[in-house]
């Protein structure tokens, strides 16, 4: 003989507290070994923090993921978790092509790699003077919202990210 199987009880859950987008952005920057505040700054400066923006061309989200590069990264630029594991894995992927040198990283967040590849081909050291006003002042916005380091007035040129256990460290290189 089968018996039905007794209703639960009403046992109410644990409070928790809600997972904020900054949260999932912090963590997401540990699993991929993105500096948390680098990620915080540049989720600030696309979209505060907000899931639901949308830029005129078409950047979708709190990292304002444009659709092809959602779609070469694997993801739903309109679902949370997928837009913030898309915008932090593409700044770790970044930093990886460009050296972690922050501003090159970041103008290429902003302006796309082949602009900024352009740029260094055609201007050298010298490139982000050459970049349009927009993506130096990103560059400059989110790098003083970042570190200390990067506010201490030494050219972005001698910046640069340390790898230690798992975490990038913003430092001055001499």
């Amino acid at each position: 003989m089968t018996t039905k199987p007794k209703k639960p009880k009403n046992v109410p859950l644990p409070k928790r507290k809600p997972v904020t987008v900054q949260d999932l952005i912090r963590m997401t920057a540990y699993q991929y070994g993105v500096d948390p505040a680098l990620a915080l700054a540049v989720a600030r400066q696309e979209s505060n923090f907000n899931q639901a923006a949308v830029s005129p061309a078409g950047a979708i989200g709190v990292f304002q993921l444009m659709p092809a590069t959602a779609a070469d990264l694997g993801v739903n630029p309109r679902i949370l978790e997928e837009n913030i594991d898309g915008g932090v894995r593409y700044l770790a992927w970044l930093g990886e092509r460009y050296g972690n040198d922050p501003a090159l990283l970041l103008a290429a967040y902003n302006w796309g790699l082949g602009n900024v590849d352009r740029a260094i081909a055609a201007y050298g050291g010298d490139w982000l003077s050459y970049a349009p006003l927009e993506t130096r002042n990103y560059v400059a916005r989110i790098t003083a919202n970042t570190s200390p380091v990067l506010t201490a007035g030494a050219p972005s040129s001698s910046l640069g990210l340390l790898a230690l256990g798992g975490l990038l460290f913003l430092m001055a290189v001499t």
